[in-house]
C-alpha cells in the first residue's frame, strides 16, 4: 500500500472546521497519482502512449472527517485489473492509526485520441503490486435516480476548474453538489458515478432530491446528458443518536 502523511489545511475545511468532501476527493486523486508516478506509470508516461485513466465511481465510507491541522495518513492500493478497468481502494487514518475513511473506486483506461476504452496494458498492470481488497460492500456501478428531482441553479465550468485533460476536475462535481448537502447531519457515505466529462464553457444543471437519510444530486448538461450523480448519505447526529 502506498501512503503519504500530511496535515489538513485551513483552505481544505468547510464552515464546520472539518475536511470538505471535495477536498477529500483531491487527497484520493493525489495519492493515486503519486503511487503511479513512483511506479513509472504516471500521467507523463501514459500520455506518451496515448493513454489515460478516467474515474468511473467512488464509494466512500466515512467514520468521521478530519479537522483543521489534524495529521492524517492517506493510503491506496490497486486490487484488480480486468479488461479496461482498474479497481482501487483507499484509506485515511488519523494520528492514532484509526481508520476514519475507507474507499472503493473504479477507473477505466482509455485511448485518448479515440476517447475509447482499451484493455489495461501489461506494462501498466505489472507496475503495481496488486493487494487484497478492503471488505467493503459491492454496490452496483449505476446509481438509480429517484423521481421528482427539483432543479437547482446552473454552474458554469471555468478555466480554474479544469484538470490536465481539460475536463472539469473530478472533485469539482462534488463541490457543486455540496451546495445541496444537509450540513446539519454527519456525512457517512458518498457515492459518485461519472458519465460524461464537462468542458470549459459548459454549464452543470443540478437536479436534487432530498430524502430521509440521503441527498441525491444529478448534474446534467444543457442537452440533458448526465455528467455525474452524487449521493450523500447521512448518519445520526449526536443529538439524535
Amino acid at each position: 500500500m502506498y501512503s503519504f502523511t500530511t496535515r489538513i489545511r485551513y483552505s481544505e475545511v468547510g464552515a464546520d472546521g472539518t475536511l470538505r468532501p471535495d477536498a477529500l476527493i483531491n487527497y484520493l486523486q493525489d495519492v493515486s497519482g503519486m503511487q503511479s508516478d513512483a511506479a513509472n506509470v504516471g500521467t507523463a508516461r501514459l500520455n506518451a502512449h496515448d493513454l489515460a485513466w478516467i474515474l468511473v465511481t467512488w464509494d466512500i465510507y466515512i467514520t468521521r472527517l478530519p479537522g483543521e491541522a489534524e495529521e492524517v495518513t492517506v493510503s491506496t492500493k490497486p486490487y484488480r485489473f480486468r479488461g479496461c478497468f482498474g479497481y482501487r481502494n483507499f484509506i485515511i487514518e488519523d494520528a492514532q492509526g484509526e481508520v476514519i475513511v475507507q474507499v472503493n473506486s473504479l477507473w477505466a483506461m482509455i485511448k485518448k485520441s479515440e476517447i475509447a476504452p482499451i484493455k489495461v496494458p501489461e506494462f501498466v498492470a505489472s507496475a503495481y503490486e496488486v493487494e487484497e481488497p478492503l471488505p467493503l460492500p459491492d454496490k452496483k456501478r449505476r446509481i438509480e435516480l429517484p423521481e421528482d428531482l427539483r432543479p437547482g441553479e446552473p454552474v458554469a465550468v471555468t478555466k480554474g476548474g479544469l484538470d490536465s485533460n481539460r475536463h472539469l476536475n473530478n472533485a469539482n462535481y462534488i463541490r457543486v453538489a455540496e451546495e445541496y448537502f444537509d450540513t446539519k447531519r454527519p456525512l457517512c457515505n458518498l457515492q459518485v458515478e461519472y458519465r460524461t466529462a464537462a468542458l470549459y464553457g459548459e454549464k452543470l444543471f443540478p437536479y436534487i432530491k432530498e430524502e430521509t437519510d440521503r441527498t441525491v444530486v444529478c448534474l446534467k448538461s444543457a442537452k440533458d446528458e448526465v455528467y455525474a450523480t452524487v449521493v450523500a448519505s447521512y448518519g445520526k447526529d449526536e443529538e439524535t443518536a
